[in-house]
């Protein structure tokens, strides 16, 4: 939206007061829609709106040998590691980490890993 400069889709503005120039001259789209604009603008940035990152749940199941050089990964892509446990009955351990989907991209580096994000 505002933030970045995009078109709003789904937003809704009730305008409860609207004063129009006397002049008939005055009242054609060309003046009001830009004037009207920058006001809806300013009233959806005082609402204090963010910027969210969308985030991969990644799930990575890996052997004891090679868990380093995944946490050496998802450090250099911003990811969070929530928790590793290892899997009863096998020497697998299994990681949940946050990953940030901009930083997924050429997953290949997970070589040797299963990586399954939902």
């Amino acid at each position: 939206g505002v933030l970045c400069e995009e078109n709003m889709r789904g937003v809704q503005f009730n305008l409860e007061d609207l004063v129009a120039h006397s002049d008939p001259a005055h009242r054609k789209g060309a003046q009001m829609i830009p004037a009207t604009r920058r006001c809806l603008f300013a009233s959806f940035l005082t609402a204090s709106p963010r910027i969210l990152e969308p985030v991969y749940q990644v799930d990575i199941d890996v052997p004891p040998s090679v868990m380093g050089g995944v946490f050496n990964v998802l450090s250099k892509r911003r990811g969070h590691v929530i928790e590793e446990q290892q899997k009863s009955g096998s020497p697998m351990y299994s990681i949940k980490a946050h990953l940030p989907v901009n930083e997924s991209f050429g997953k290949t580096i997970f070589f040797q890993t299963n990586l399954s994000c939902s």
